[in-house]
């Protein structure tokens, strides 16, 4: 498994990878990594596991931010 790092931008399995984050920071709670996530294309923080989170690849942060007009708009 891929290290997630502060700064990565991920998605979460369990949610069906559905919205994007940007890693803010990562602690460690009962042993477990649990990441604090910022949302990209839209005003969300959440948190999860380092182990429900997955690494989005260059291609697909670009189709979402240039197809996310409230994005772009900011």
């Amino acid at each position: 498994m891929t290290s997630i790092k502060v700064g990565d931008i991920v998605a979460r399995k369990s949610y069906g990878l559905d919205l994007l984050f940007k890693v803010k920071s990562i602690r460690k709670i009962d042993g477990v990594n649990e990441c604090e996530l910022k949302g990209i294309c839209c005003r969300l923080m959440a948190d999860a596991p380092e182990n429900d989170l997955e690494l989005v690849s260059e291609d697909r942060i670009a189709r979402e931010v240039l197809s996310n007009k409230e994005f772009i708009n900011r």
